[in-house]
């Protein structure tokens, strides 16, 4: 529901109440004092009544808006963390086999990579903007397609070697990086909400976010070591 389809009981709430003070007023230039006096008193108890209808719905309508979107925050928040442990130990592969310490077959690149596709976001997609901070929240899901886009293209540039090589992965680590530096921006912002919301369950709730926050932060301080930053790759290979 839009912000003017909100406002709409209160508009008509208003015009009803100017078209009856008009016709009051026309009334009132052929009556005596007696019924002045009570054509008044039923004029603006109506409009006070009417006035007080559509402000009741008006409260309404916004305290559902924001129990849908308190709603909306919580699940996408649950369905980040979740997400966020495939980025983690991604990261973590694509660190190895840049350290030398790991040299997988190319073809299991793919397999490798693999993150399910997100359900809470694409059902919930036409009412994003309502969450907290949507930027970040839009960016980790879109962040998630270009990574996979990215391994469809290592996987497709053709190579000798049949091992996947530092060079392979340097680009998807990149990537990775800033994939887990959002969600972690996103679970600490709204850890204070969705712990709220969980309800009995908050104890739960806050011990598996602060575990996924304390995942996120090992493997973006270990592969900040490795890894070049943003700027530095896309300076390295940008094309002059």
């Amino acid at each position: 529901m839009t912000r003017s389809q909100q406002n709409t009981p209160l508009t008509v709430a208003l015009v009803i109440g100017v078209c009856a003070l008009c016709g009051f007023l026309a009334a009132l230039m052929g009556s005596r004092s007696g019924e002045i006096a009570g054509a008044l008193g039923a004029v603006v108890g109506g409009t006070i009544g009417a006035l007080g209808a559509a402000l009741a719905v008006y409260l309404t309508l916004r305290g559902q808006r924001e129990d849908e979107a308190e709603k909306i925050s919580t699940a996408i928040i649950v369905e980040v963390a979740q997400l966020a442990k495939f980025p983690i130990e991604q990261l973590a592969t694509c660190r190895s086999i840049y350290s030398g310490n790991f040299s997988p077959p190319r073809e299991q690149l793919l397999t490798l990579m693999q993150t399910p596709e997100p359900t809470l976001y694409q059902a919930a997609a036409e009412r994003i903007s309502r969450v907290h901070r949507p930027i970040p929240v839009i960016a980790f899901y879109m962040g998630l397609a270009e990574t996979q886009a990215t391994v469809k293209v290592v996987m497709a540039r053709p190579g000798e070697n049949p091992l996947l090589t530092p060079i392979d992965v340097e680009g998807i680590g990149v990537l990775l990086v800033s994939q887990c530096m959002l969600a972690r921006q996103i679970l600490s912002t709204g850890l204070g909400t969705a712990v709220l919301r969980a309800g009995t369950d908050a104890s739960l709730m806050m011990h598996m976010l602060t575990g996924i926050i304390k995942m996120l932060d090992e493997e973006i301080e270990q592969s900040r070591k490795v890894f070049p930053s943003t700027t530095a790759y896309e300076e390295k290979t940008k094309i002059s």
